[in-house]
């Protein structure tokens, strides 16, 4: 249902902007330009603070099925995008829209981690679509300002290991869904002809839902939530 709810709204976003955008992007006054741009965008996210974890067994575990939560040591989210950024610019500035691919990766370490070399190196990583609509307002020539809301759909994996230990420590890896949503502004300049350069700043918030199965009758399905300020830089190529 989750996943079919996301979809719905992504459907509905289309829906309501592209109507919007295309006559804008389409309706040239005699000042108007295009805006067509590729852009790489690295930067850093908060990261999830805690795991939770439904746990559930075929009855051969001698810990109780349940929810069990584990703070993780602080850490930050490394992020990239990749996307084409289009639109029409007046005097004023004008609608742009955005349509690209997303990824983040990080390692996931317990915030008391036992020595048992299982909990080294477990990781959690997204990848995904996404779709931004909003607005860029010319600051000086050819420099921008811009603030989008975004949206984004993908998968996510993680490393992790069953919270039933009696029989020592049993590493498991998995898959799940993403949903991504947030804010972004930004300021981006030409410095040559077709150079871009900027940098952003923005709220996001991430929420990954992943099942993993240990193979001894053991299962997880993790919750991995993470909101907070987005921070990064952009380099680009301007058609």
């Amino acid at each position: 249902m989750r996943r079919f709810l996301a979809a719905a709204t992504v459907a509905a976003l289309l829906l309501i902007a592209l109507p919007v955008a295309l006559p804008l992007a389409t309706a040239r006054a005699a000042d108007d330009r295009p805006l067509a741009e590729l852009r790489l965008v690295l930067g850093a996210d908060a990261a999830p603070r805690e795991v939770r974890d439904d746990f559930s067994s075929d009855g051969s575990s001698a810990l109780p099925d349940g929810d069990y939560t584990t703070a993780l040591t602080r850490r930050r989210l490394k992020d990239g995008r990749f996307e084409f950024v289009g639109g029409m610019l007046g005097a004023r500035g004008g609608v742009i829209w955005s349509l690209g691919g997303a990824w983040t990766s990080m390692r996931i370490e317990p915030d008391q981690t036992p020595a048992d070399p299982a909990y080294r190196n477990l990781g959690f990583d997204t990848a995904g679509a996404f779709f931004s609509v909003g607005y860029a307002l010319p600051l000086a020539h050819e420099t921008l300002l811009e603030i989008a809301p975004l949206f984004g759909l993908g998968i996510a994996r993680a490393s992790w290991v069953s919270p039933d230990t009696s029989g020592g420590a049993v590493r498991g890896e998995g898959s799940g869904d993403l949903i991504e949503e947030g804010v972004r502004l930004g300021v981006n300049t030409r410095v040559a002809h077709h150079l871009l350069l900027g940098a952003e700043i923005g709220y996001l918030a991430r929420q990954s839902k992943i099942d993993i199965d240990y193979g001894n009758g053991q299962n997880s399905r993790l919750t991995l939530d993470s909101h907070g300020v987005h921070a990064a830089v952009v380099v680009g190529y301007a058609f």
